[in-house]
């Protein structure tokens, strides 16, 4: 796929733009800094999906170790960092 059709770029332009809106708090989903491609909630359905009981792919004391994670992360903290200093 193209880089605008690629989940991974999308994912992390999304990140950027959250970074840098004015917005005083954000939140990135573990499910997004991991890359989990599952939904977790599918709007209207209540047997047929396993809403909100989806696991992780690892311990709570080792996700943060993901690479994935770690580098969306600092992308969401270099991108606050960035609006902080464009809106002083």
């Amino acid at each position: 796929p193209s880089d605008s059709e690629d989940p991974e770029q999308i994912i992390d332009a999304s990140i950027r733009y959250l970074g840098h809106t004015r917005a005083p708090l954000v939140l990135l989903p573990m499910e997004d800094a991991l890359g989990v491609k599952e939904q977790a909630n599918l709007p209207g359905t209540i047997d047929s999906h396993p809403n909100w009981r989806r696991r992780l792919p690892g311990d709570a004391a080792s996700l943060l170790d993901n690479p994935n994670a770690a580098r969306r992360l600092e992308l969401l903290s270099q991108s606050r960092l960035q609006a902080a200093e464009r809106d002083q």
